[in-house]
């Protein structure tokens, strides 16, 4: 009896201590759950033993979908991990990693221990992320991203379409060989100093085309930094002006 009673509290620690959300469930009944569990979706333990787990799911279709894909994967694999959303007693959504191992195998009634994950903030970042990928590949305008050796690591399909080059051809390249000849040394020499320096360039440069020819291009390039203020990447963004200047030029030539 001393043994279990010393183990029992080994345990009750654990799981008060644990940073994810755990618990035991019987046909999605809880039976416990420990507080970081509580903590997740803003109910207490007495609010939440004996009842059954669609209170915290916010909507019938959400509750059974969870519940399929997770008695499926755990007839697969014996254990059953689904992300799914729970419905906090705030009224807040969260998204929730949740994982199921069942007590008996042979016997899914007999109930099944889960660990629970928030990951609404890892789905933000994924979003965020998903979002600027699919802006950058769809500007206008060339998207480049160079790292500190000043080595292309990125450009986007404006880029490939304005410069001639595929990123196959560039990525791990400098870029200088497309935008200055020695005619420009001073003004590449500028453009270092000013990167060296943290701060951001703009100007007008002449670019070469894998074919040879040459076209205008608006530039800027800006020093990325890392939460501890170090530059750790270049963005450059180029904008194909011949056209416009040309009309310029036109417009100029009319007028005399």
């Amino acid at each position: 009896e001393d043994e279990l009673i010393r183990n029992e509290k080994k345990i009750s620690s654990i799981l008060r201590v644990a940073p994810v959300g755990i618990g035991l469930m019987v046909r999605r009944v809880f039976k416990e759950v420990n507080p970081r569990m509580c903590e997740m979706v803003g109910y207490g333990r007495e609010e939440l033993m004996e009842k059954n787990s669609r209170m915290i799911y916010p909507a019938q279709e959400e509750y059974d979908l969870a519940g399929l894909e997770k008695y499926r994967r755990i007839a697969e694999k014996g254990t059953g991990t689904v992300e799914t959303r729970w419905l906090r007693k705030d009224g807040q959504i969260i998204d929730v990693l949740l994982c199921a191992t069942p007590l008996d195998p042979q016997d899914l009634d007999k109930g099944v221990t889960f660990t629970a994950l928030d990951i609404t903030e890892r789905k933000r970042s994924e979003d965020r992320l998903r979002f600027l990928a699919s802006t950058v590949e769809q500007a206008s305008e060339s998207v480049i991203i160079r790292d500190t050796e000043e080595l292309i690591r990125y450009v986007n399909p404006a880029f490939e379409a304005s410069s001639g080059y595929s990123a196959e051809e560039v990525v791990g390249h400098q870029m200088y060989f497309m935008e200055f000849n020695q005619e420009n040394e001073a003004l590449l020499e500028e453009v270092k100093e000013t990167l060296v320096a943290g701060q951001v360039w703009s100007g007008r440069v002449q670019s070469l085309r894998k074919d040879g020819t040459a076209y205008m291009e608006d530039l800027s390039t800006t020093p990325i930094r890392d939460e501890q203020g170090k530059v750790v990447s270049y963005l450059t963004l180029k904008k194909d002006v011949t056209h416009e200047l040309e009309l310029e030029d036109q417009l100029r030539q009319s007028q005399k």
